[in-house]
């Protein structure tokens, strides 16, 4: 029998056709794959970036099935723990060893201790371990606008980190933006159950006091003192609303020198979130010397 031959045109035209389908099932395996890609998928994906050193990939695919995840519940926690993990693992000894002498200084040396943690960050500029304790130090320092700056790259690559929420917050504060601490705090933090709850209540204290609502300000300090007896900034700010409310401050002065004065490094440490931690003795010594000698 006689071969039957398709005239050229029908042959390219039916070989493109036959492409764009091949092309098509391709591109709807490959969408199906996407969508088969489960969130412990990507925690094995993200894992082995952050082994390759690839901090900002690893955490954006992470954040992203975090949201992906939001959309139907709560983010899941094994999800949350490995943003965690990959935030604020150590890549180098040379980091880690710079951001534990950061924190020997911490206490007595604020200045020297930002200058250990910025030649860490040129190392590991986006170890969260680093970049937090970095936040704390520059509003040690005073320089709260830097701080909050640096909280707002560190939460675009971590939203879920509640340390940098909380210390942008305290930065806002420092810097007289009541209605940014506000957002900070409604967005998921101000958590008044949470380990870091003290110091949210700390920073709405000091909120209350510079917006002059003094009587707020000492029934949320009297709560802290309550749960805290041996964190020494509530007696700080009794002292100053105190003062501005012309009563007798002297005691509270002292009783916040004198908690000052019992803290250990191992105190100082665990209650170093506050980046006031006891920074204010000068200030409350030169007045209660002032007051025995006017």
């Amino acid at each position: 029998m006689p071969r039957a031959f398709l005239p050229m045109k029908k042959i390219k035209g039916a070989a493109v056709i036959a492409a764009f389908f091949i092309s098509v099932g391709s591109f709807a395996s490959d969408k199906s794959t996407e969508k088969t890609e489960t969130y412990k998928d990507l925690i094995d994906k993200a894992y082995n970036l952050s082994v390759q050193q690839d901090r900002p990939q690893a955490l954006s695919i992470l954040v992203a099935a975090s949201k992906r995840e939001s959309r139907r519940s709560s983010p899941p926690k094994e999800l949350l723990a490995a943003i965690e993990e990959v935030a604020n693992i150590f890549y180098s000894d040379k980091t880690q060893q710079l951001h534990e002498l950061a924190l020997s200084l911490k206490q007595n040396d604020p200045a020297g201790a930002l200058a250990k943690l910025n030649e860490a960050t040129r190392i590991e500029p986006d170890n969260f371990t680093v970049l937090l304790e970095t936040q704390e130090l520059l509003m040690a320092v005073g320089d709260c606008s830097g701080a909050l700056k640096l909280g707002e790259r560190m939460l675009e690559m971590n939203p879920y980190s509640d340390a940098a929420r909380l210390h942008s917050a305290q930065a806002a504060v420092c810097i007289g933006k009541f209605d940014l601490y506000l957002t900070y705090s409604n967005s998921g933090g101000g958590d008044l159950k949470g380990p870091l709850s003290i110091y949210w209540q700390m920073a709405n204290v000091e909120r209350l006091f510079k917006k002059a609502e003094f009587d707020a300000a000492l029934e949320k300090t009297a709560i802290i003192e309550k749960q805290n007896s041996g964190y020494p900034e509530p007696s700080y700010w009794r002292w100053r609303i105190e003062n501005e409310q012309k009563t007798k401050s002297e005691k509270s002065g002292q009783k916040y020198l004198s908690a000052c004065r019992k803290l250990t490094p191992r105190q100082f440490r665990d209650l170093g979130t506050d980046p006031n931690l006891c920074r204010r003795v000068a200030e409350v010594e030169n007045w209660l010397k002032k007051s025995h000698n006017p």
